[in-house]
């Protein structure tokens, strides 16, 4: 798990991101999840995790699919709002829930 200093600088590489707070929300078999909130916005950050080929292209894919999505009019996921494919990070609307456990 990256620490959260180091997940604070990535997010700052977003430009619609300056002083964000940042605090861990979960993991997936492929992905960490931070949240993140800015002001009264609040996001999703997922990082990579595994290595295992399964999941390598695994947010790009997720990428794609979102924007696809929004484009068809679809309102019931997430709104993408930045890919990084250099550091493979996602920036993604905080959907209001109950937690899964």
């Amino acid at each position: 798990m990256e620490s959260i200093e180091e997940i604070k600088n990535l997010a700052t590489k977003v430009p619609f991101l300056n002083k964000p707070e940042i605090s861990y929300l979960s993991e997936g078999f492929g992905n960490y999840n931070y949240f993140i909130r800015e002001g009264n916005a609040r996001y999703v950050l997922r990082i990579k995790k595994s290595v295992e080929a399964q999941f390598q292209d695994s947010l790009e894919r997720e990428y794609i699919f979102l924007k696809h999505f929004k484009a068809k009019g679809i309102d019931f996921c997430p709104e993408v709002y930045f890919y990084d494919d250099k550091n493979n990070f996602l920036i993604e609307s905080f959907l209001e829930g109950e937690e899964v456990k």
